[in-house]
C-alpha cells in the first residue's frame, strides 16, 4: 500500500509497533513511520503535517 500511495503523491502515516525496512524506505517516502506507542501530542502533530502537506498538493 506504501508504495501505492507514494507513487500517487498522497501523504499518509503509519503508526505501527513494527520497524521499517532498511529496503522499504523509498516506499515510505511521501509517510511517515510514528513507532509504538507515542505521545497523543507527537501523533496529532504528525496528522497535522501530513494533512498539510496534502492540501498544499491540491
Amino acid at each position: 500500500m506504501a508504495k501505492i500511495l507514494t507513487a500517487a503523491h498522497v501523504p499518509f502515516v503509519v503508526y505501527s509497533g513494527a520497524e521499517v525496512e532498511e529496503g522499504d524506505a523509498e516506499a515510505f517516502s511521501h509517510g511517515e513511520w510514528l513507532s509504538k506507542p507515542t505521545m497523543p501530542e507527537m501523533l496529532r502533530d504528525t496528522l497535522e503535517r501530513s494533512i498539510g502537506r496534502r492540501r498544499l498538493q491540491d
